[in-house]
């Protein structure tokens, strides 16, 4: 090996100790002051009334970006608040929702949800455990645009369609509320935790609260906070109404929330305040609620052929990289495709949730794809890493597919690196499959999309993973 050469390589990060694999983070804004007047995140926060036990109570609630989401085949703005906010403490009671509930927004329009039509999901487990501090969670899903802030061209143009409203708007106005990130809900050791290094810059919470003026939400800087599995705690002073506030901080110089606030870590504490944190399996039951995503799919080549000639991406355990597989027979490989950032005005970005098959050896809880195209190869990962990052790129002749969905052909390109990934192999021929299994190491990269060649697309899979999906239902009665 040549001095040059030697001087340049280094060893992959698999075979290094974890003490000893170089760190990575996103940018944050340690420094940053947010000031009180800022109107940003403000029109994202609405207030929640509505009646409790038989008394009239308020709360706060806030938006969420959540790209592609939808309710009843139609599209749908996702609004997270705390669970005490929307369930009734008398268990006895018929209606087990709390009554009369209306969101308010900050130019004072207010929209009345239909628990028959809207969803209101507070998190399942509360009505067993409500007082889990990580229970304490609920979304509101109602039809897109139908409590947001009013713009002042949009309220003197009344007899304007809502096709003809939507056509004013920017993509970035389109995209509304808090940003959200993966990287942020999963829980792992101080050292691997990025929520632990956010929370080290500025944090804070902003909501309603009885003080004047009550038709303004209130914003308030975090002290001290510490986040853990599935909740966090920091020092604020907390306030009737701020219940179901977002916490948030500023991540890539966007607004990225990371928690809900519920209230005082303890009856006796003064200044003492906790919040659910934003997990992933938070983020999961949205994405299932909400459509958003693929469940169990497979990834072949787009290239017609019927399913026992076609090219598939496979994992097995006695391969350290992912290998191309002729046919669906035996391939034993399935993913989630989730949205896991999303940024105003840019494409989703997802992640490849590897599925474990239940023979797999091995404790790891979550396995991610992620590919390297420096080394032409997808790997699987027990920690998600920017390497796992891909966009979509549709084909010129499908015109307007929207960029929020997987149907149809498709490439995908790496975030990280910049990298198209294609399934191929010269070692491999269609009718090779009389052979039994056939696969080869063919996961390749190149920098720009080919023309009309070896696009991917999905299937759905029939293969059971080890871990039970859990189930999202509504509680409108």
């Amino acid at each position: 090996m040549s001095s040059s050469s030697s001087s340049s390589w280094t060893l992959p990060p698999e075979y290094m100790h974890e003490d000893r694999k170089p760190g990575w983070r996103f940018s944050f804004l340690s420094g940053f002051q947010l000031e009180h007047n800022d109107s940003v995140w403000k029109q994202w926060v609405a207030r929640l009334d509505f009646r409790k036990d038989g008394h009239n109570n308020f709360g706060t609630a806030f938006y969420v970006n959540v790209p592609g989401a939808t309710y009843n085949d139609k599209p749908a703005d996702v609004i997270l608040t705390a669970a005490h906010n929307l369930v009734q403490t008398k268990k006895e009671l018929s209606n087990n929702l709390t009554e009369n509930l209306t969101i308010t927004s900050i130019t004072g329009q207010v929209y009345s949800v239909n628990p028959g039509l809207d969803g209101v999901i507070p998190c399942p487990a509360y009505f067993e455990e409500p007082d889990e501090w990580k229970n304490d969670w609920g979304m509101i899903l109602i039809p897109r645009f139908a409590a947001r802030t009013v713009k002042e061209d949009e309220a003197k143009d009344e007899k304007a369609n809502e096709k003809e409203k939507r056509k004013k708007l920017q993509p970035e106005e389109q995209d509304f509320g808090f940003e959200f990130n993966l990287f942020y809900a999963l829980a792992g050791r101080d050292g691997h935790d990025l929520l632990h290094q956010l929370c080290k810059s500025n944090m804070f919470v902003g909501g309603y609260t009885s003080e004047p003026p009550r038709e303004y939400p209130r914003l308030s800087a975090l002290k001290g906070t510490t986040p853990r599995s599935s909740y966090l705690k920091y020092q604020s002073a907390t306030e009737p109404g701020l219940s179901g506030s977002p916490i948030w901080g500023i991540s890539e110089k966007k607004f990225t929330v990371v928690g809900i606030h519920t209230g005082k870590e303890s009856k006796r504490a003064v200044d003492k305040a906790r919040g659910v944190r934003l997990t992933f399996d938070i983020f999961e039951k949205i994405f299932e609620r909400t459509g958003v995503g693929y469940h169990s799919t497979v990834l072949r080549t787009n290239d017609q052929s019927p399913p026992e000639k076609a090219l598939y991406l496979r994992f097995t355990e006695y391969a350290p990289f992912g290998l191309v597989h002729l046919g669906r027979d035996g391939l034993n490989t399935s993913f989630d495709i989730l949205p896991a950032v999303s940024i105003p005005g840019k494409d989703p970005q997802f992640v490849f949730r590897f599925i474990k098959p239940a023979k797999w050896r091995g404790e790891e809880p979550l396995l991610w794809v992620r590919w390297e195209p420096d080394r032409n190869r997808a790997t699987l990962s027990a920690t998600l890493h920017p390497d796992c990052l891909v966009t979509l790129i549709r084909p010129k002749d499908e015109g307007a597919v929207s960029h929020y969905t997987l149907d149809g052909s498709f490439n995908l390109a790496t975030v990280a690196k910049k990298g198209v990934l294609y399934l191929e192999s010269t070692n491999i021929r269609q009718h090779d499959g009389c052979y039994g299994t056939i696969e080869s190491a063919g996961v390749s990269f190149e920098t720009m999309v080919r023309k009309n060649k070896n696009d991917l697309t999905l299937e759905k899979s029939d293969a059971q993973g080890s871990e039970k999906k859990a189930e999202v239902t509504d509680n409108a009665a």
